[in-house]
């Protein structure tokens, strides 16, 4: 019988997948490169075996075509592992957090005879297991998540009876560095993943938005290709800093206008306060809704600050010029509010 193949992977939610990564790109961003490794594992794997996902909790997120979807058991890791290996071997198990391993690594492990084969990781652990046998204590004692993980299931594996191999090794993506090992893979990817290490500068394909502005209606920036936009990125609404750079913008409309230039504002308020700020100050431009601060991330403008010797996560006042090509043309960092609005449209 051919071996099947088992995708381990957690359903996208921020703030539960990939904690390590978000703790550096923050928990959208952090979901977002999930999302991703796992839509690329189920585009690869169907190629070389029957494919099965395996989600630790129900999701929508994820429809893959020739995929089937199943739930894991309750329990630990190795629990849950061996739920799944047992009646489906033999079974090469492994999850998302290797994206880029070559294709003749996953055909390396699937040709494998031992017992159990583990492929490990850099860190200590295994990107993926493939199983002939299983026993009930091959996961017995394994420290998770620490540097002595493969070594205690080699040691699990030989305590029941079963044979060991390794094959090859692959690193995954954990921590924030490690992204910088898959550059190539995520410039690929670029149009919504921007990771610490891959500013955007001028040239860069502009991010895009899917957030809702002042009115609670759906918003893209996909949308306004073709002309040039201003999005500016403030801190919050109705403050003194963000009044002053929203009515310069606003006074300035028609000369933007002229340019054939849309003026977007975006903070992380909700809706109804942009609403509020929006109509307090007659601003003839939307204002986005970013308060999950999935846009900032984006944009990389999501950033740690110091206040009163308090350290918190906000916004670094940023302004960008996107062509009707959809790139970016101007970076402006460091915003001054006041004057702003003037210096981009001398720039345009």
């Amino acid at each position: 019988m051919p071996p099947v193949i088992l995708l381990f992977a957690k359903a996208p939610v921020p703030g539960r997948v990939k904690t390590r990564l978000a703790a550096g790109i923050g928990p959208n961003q952090a979901t977002e490169l999930h999302k991703l490794f796992v839509n690329t594992m189920l585009a690869r794997l169907p190629s070389f075996a029957k494919c099965e996902l395996h989600l630790d909790t129900p999701s929508d997120e994820f429809n893959p075509p020739n995929v089937s979807i199943a739930l894991q058991s309750p329990g630990d890791l190795g629990q849950r592992m061996l739920h799944a290996l047992t009646p489906r071997l033999p079974a090469l198990l492994l999850g998302s957090d290797s994206p880029t391993v070559p294709d003749a690594h996953l055909q390396a492990m699937l040709a494998t005879t031992a017992d159990v084969t583990l492929a490990p990781t850099e860190d200590g652990g295994y990107w993926a297991i493939a199983a002939h046998r299983t026993h009930p204590d091959m996961f017995a004692n394994v420290r998770w998540s620490t540097a002595h993980t493969l070594t205690d299931t080699e040691a699990a594996c030989h305590a029941a009876g079963l044979s060991t191999a390794r094959g090859p090794a692959w690193f995954d993506i954990d921590e924030p560095a490690d992204l910088a090992k898959i550059t190539e893979f995520l410039q690929q990817n670029r149009s919504s993943i921007h990771p610490w290490f891959m500013s955007l500068t001028v040239g860069s394909n502009a991010p895009d938005l899917n957030l809702t502005d002042e009115t609670g209606q759906p918003f893209k920036l996909s949308a306004l290709q073709g002309k040039t936009v201003v999005l500016y990125f403030y801190p919050k609404a109705d403050t003194p800093g963000c009044t002053l750079e929203s009515c310069e913008f606003r006074d300035s409309t028609a000369d933007f206008a002229a340019k054939n230039a849309v003026i977007i504002g975006i903070s992380p308020d909700v809706a109804q306060d942009q609403l509020k700020f929006q109509a307090k100050l007659d601003l003839p431009f939307s204002l986005l809704a970013d308060f999950e601060h999935a846009g900032a991330e984006a944009y990389g403008v999501w950033n740690e600050k110091i206040k009163d010797g308090k350290t918190f996560m906000g916004i670094s006042r940023t302004t960008f010029i996107i062509g009707p090509d959809g790139k970016i043309a101007k970076i402006f960092e460091k915003v001054q509010p006041a004057g702003h609005a003037a210096e981009v449209l001398a720039a345009l």
